[in-house]
C-alpha cells in the first residue's frame, strides 16, 4: 500500500513523463487483456488506463477495476473521469521508479 506522499509523486511522474496508455473498449477485459496490462505493469509499473464509453455499458468503471485489481494487484494511483493511473512495483524492472519519498 502506498502512502500519500508516494501517489502524490507517481501522480507528478505520470504527468510529466509519457506513460504506456491502454484504452479498454468494447471487447471489455478477457485474457488478453489482463495479460497484456500485466506485462506492461511488470516492465513500466506505471501506466494508464483509459476506458472507452462503450467498456461501461455493462458494468461500473468501479467494478471493472475491482476485478482488474482482484487478479493483478496494483495500487491505483488517480481516477479522472474514465482515466486510470495504476502502479505495480516491480523491482527487477530495468524501469524501476524509485519511490521512497
Amino acid at each position: 500500500m502506498l502512502n500519500k506522499k508516494q501517489k502524490e509523486f507517481l501522480k507528478h511522474y505520470s504527468s510529466t513523463n509519457q506513460i504506456l496508455k491502454f484504452n479498454i473498449g468494447k471487447n471489455l477485459i478477457d485474457q488478453n487483456v489482463i495479460d497484456m496490462i500485466n506485462n506492461a505493469l511488470n516492465k513500466y509499473e506505471l501506466i494508464k488506463l483509459n476506458f472507452l464509453k462503450s467498456s461501461l455499458e455493462n458494468k461500473s468503471l468501479e467494478e471493472m477495476l475491482l476485478d482488474l485489481s482482484s487478479k493483478l494487484h496494483f495500487d491505483i494511483i488517480f481516477k479522472i473521469g474514465k482515466v486510470v493511473t495504476i502502479y505495480r512495483e516491480n523491482k527487477k524492472s530495468n524501469l524501476h521508479i524509485n519511490i521512497n519519498v
